[in-house]
């Protein structure tokens, strides 16, 4: 199948996964309930195991990278969730165990900074400078691109 992509978004209720080839298209996606229950690696472990079901079911030669979107706050030099109010783990690691399973460039966002960029490149935000991104659902949050700049802020939750 060639080189693949992994997109992942971890909500305080499902946790989605996805493959996507190198030109953006979708190839296969699956929703599963984001963990609970268990330790620091719960998340990461269950990410790994259905991304490793869909790399296999896609017959990729080569996964490029992977970018989470993830419910915050998340300290973005570490690229973990610290003191999460939706998720009873409260603290949980992404970025380094990925990179350590997998071995390629993975970057954890705020999921509404990773919507707010996938908006303002692939979306309804494409052409603009100025793009806000509001979600409602188990949590509130936002992302915001101000004059073509994302703004992240000293830890990743300027938003």
């Amino acid at each position: 199948m060639g080189e693949v992509v992994l997109a992942v978004d971890v909500g305080a209720t499902n946790l989605r996964i996805a493959i996507f080839n190198n030109k953006g298209e979708l190839l296969r996606k699956i929703t599963v309930k984001t963990p609970t229950r268990g330790d620091e690696l719960s998340v990461v472990n269950e990410i790994i195991k259905h991304a490793e079901k869909l790399i296999s079911k896609v017959g990729s030669s080569k996964l490029l990278g992977i970018g989470v979107g993830t419910i915050g706050p998340i300290d973005i030099r570490r690229g973990d969730v610290v003191n999460t109010p939706n998720n009873p783990l409260r603290n949980f690691r992404l970025r380094d165990p990925l990179i350590k399973y997998f071995n390629v460039r993975t970057y954890v966002v705020n999921d509404c900074v990773a919507a707010v960029w996938g908006e303002y490149n692939a979306g309804i935000g494409r052409g603009y400078s100025n793009v806000v991104y509001i979600t409602f659902s188990t949590g509130i949050g936002g992302g915001a691109i101000v004059n073509g700049n994302l703004l992240l802020g000293k830890d990743g939750n300027a938003h």
